[in-house]
């Protein structure tokens, strides 16, 4: 399952100029994590009609909180998680993929930990997807895989559509 955000391919698939424009920074700020660059961002997002953060801003569905959970962004997501006007901590694109997803399949560590502590589901999968943890164990993000499970009480016995478990797909990464 790929998770991944094609952040080169971003500008060309938003839905406005606007959101092309937000998106342009959003880019920027994140690349370099200037809290008060980001916070202009927002200001930017809240005086425009046209952008919300619960926005899809990418033809996937992907949220500001994705994007930024697919960069490694945590000191972000902290100032965006802040913002009445945040997304859900458990929006879904149209892949069936949520930030933890996108988090857990870039190893960072603490972008999981600030969304589980923000309360992102960490058992979540649509249908026969893969859940968070099983990403990460897919990944060999170790010690994502041994948070999830012991400090998030994540469900090591649920399947996804092949049959894996977690574990099986933490084997099937070992042996790939």
């Amino acid at each position: 399952m790929s998770t991944t955000v094609d952040l080169e391919k971003l500008p060309e698939t938003v839905q406005s100029p606007m959101i092309e424009e937000f998106l342009s920074q959003l880019k920027e700020v994140a690349s370099t994590g200037d809290e008060k660059s980001f916070s202009h961002i927002i200001a930017f997002a809240q005086a425009n009609d046209d952008i919300s953060f619960e926005s899809n801003l990418t033809e996937q569905g992907s949220t500001t909180l994705m994007i930024l959970a697919a960069m490694g962004r945590h000191d972000l997501i902290n100032v965006l998680l802040k913002e009445p006007s945040c997304p859900a901590v458990d929006q879904v694109n149209s892949n069936g993929t949520t930030a933890l997803v996108f988090a857990c399949s870039t190893g960072n560590f603490s972008c999981v930990r600030v969304l589980c502590e923000a309360g992102a589901n960490v058992n979540w999968a649509i249908g026969s997807l893969d859940t968070p943890m099983m990403v990460a164990a897919e990944e060999g993000f170790d010690e994502i895989v041994s948070y999830l499970c012991t400090t998030q009480a994540a469900d090591m016995e649920k399947k996804n559509d092949s049959g894996h478990t977690a574990l099986l797909c933490a084997c099937n990464q070992v042996n790939g």
